[in-house]
């Protein structure tokens, strides 16, 4: 089982229970036709792969040590059981949320939560969360799920920022993922300090649930932005201090991120050319046979490294043209990201209308398909 390792001051010492069924719509509009949106599609997509990975590796552990990996049938074994054990998993998870769900025409299916263009209300977040730390068997669950929680997609919006630019547009970046209120406090070139308030989701959520959510959403957030230099820059995960925690009783939570500095370094053509200047240096002062030739070369070196730096500000203008060109198509691609997400909302909540006005709220068939495991495409 994977533990990536950061905080425990916020770790409850023990689990807060479920209220037996939610009290607002999980996705669509309320009784007002105000959007409950919250939570992208995305982190409860992560949130399902992540608990179905558990219980693979959980299932894999649990066979007998004759039939754990070695030859090519015990492998067929221990892939079988591990695919029985996420079928299993996903009725479970789709049992308890839709026996949560009073309106059965909200009730949902393995395809709908698997769609990142969906968008859900903070009170469905905190159930799935829940069930799925539950049934992965991961007492780190909310952290490293929240470190794989990233999509490719928002990753690729921060790659013309170093990393602490990307640091301090947190809030500009987490609003593309949950409407919440994340804060950036200090940045240095390798460390920032980070704040979340949690009253606006708080707002939306009955009071049961405050504590069970405000848990697991520290959790969450410091594994997610812990995770930001492994998928901005290749780098290892950012060290986590906590320094103020909600579960704790302060005012907000404030965490202290801090990443390795990326190593430049000298290149092999900097040592080359030193090592070649001094051995020209050491032939003229030696005067060594046809050391004439070595002092003409020398002269010509002022020459060279005058067509150097023509050459590198020759290059450093074209960086800076393609720079702007880059912060362009980007600025572009994340005003094209915004309209897919609110396209996708548009239709989810049309849909939602569409199917209670065909379907009506009795319908006890509705969603009651058996859960059907679908990877990631490629």
């Amino acid at each position: 089982m994977m533990d990536l390792r950061p905080p425990s001051p916020s770790d409850p010492s023990a689990p807060v229970p479920l209220p037996a069924t939610m009290v607002g719509r999980p996705f669509g509009s309320d009784e007002a036709g105000r959007p409950v949106g919250r939570t992208k599609g995305s982190f409860i997509r992560a949130t399902v792969e992540y608990m179905l990975e558990c219980v693979a590796q959980r299932a894999a552990a649990s066979l007998p040590p004759h039939a754990q990996g070695g030859a090519p049938e015990r492998g067929d074994q221990a892939a079988g059981a591990a695919e029985q054990a996420k079928a299993a998993a996903l009725e479970q998870l789709l049992t308890r949320l839709n026996a949560a769900i009073p309106d059965p025409s909200y009730h949902v299916t393995v395809d709908y939560l698997m769609n990142e263009g969906n968008i859900y209300s903070v009170e469905f977040d905190a159930f799935l969360s829940h069930i799925c730390r539950e049934l992965s068997g991961d007492p780190r669950f909310h952290f490293n799920r929240g470190s794989r929680s990233i999509p490719a997609s928002v990753a690729l919006l921060s790659r013309p920022f170093s990393l602490s630019q990307t640091y301090r547009m947190l809030p500009r970046f987490t609003a593309k993922l949950a409407d919440t209120d994340m804060r950036v406090g200090k940045v240095t070139p390798t460390s920032a300090v980070v704040e979340w308030y949690a009253e606006k989701d708080l707002a939306r959520l009955p009071q049961a649930l405050h504590p069970l959510f405000t848990e697991l959403a520290c959790q969450m957030a410091q594994g997610a932005l812990a995770s930001i230099p492994v998928v901005h820059s290749g780098l290892p995960m950012a060290k986590v201090k906590e320094l103020r925690c909600r579960s704790r009783g302060d005012a907000y939570c404030e965490w202290e991120f801090t990443w390795e500095a990326a190593q430049a370094g000298l290149g092999l053509e900097v040592w080359g050319g030193a090592i070649l200047s001094a051995a020209l240096l050491g032939y003229t002062l030696g005067r060594l046979p046809a050391w004439e030739w070595a002092a003409a070369a020398t002269a010509l070196l002022p020459v060279w490294c005058g067509w150097l730096l023509w050459r590198k500000r020759r290059l450093t203008d074209r960086l800076s043209n393609a720079e702007r060109l880059l912060l362009q198509t980007r600025d572009s691609a994340e005003k094209q990201f915004d309209g897919f997400q609110q396209t996708n909302a548009d239709l989810q909540l049309s849909n939602v209308t569409l199917n209670s006005e065909t379907l009506g709220t009795d319908d006890p068939a509705r969603d009651r398909r058996g859960p059907q495991f679908h990877a990631r495409p490629g």
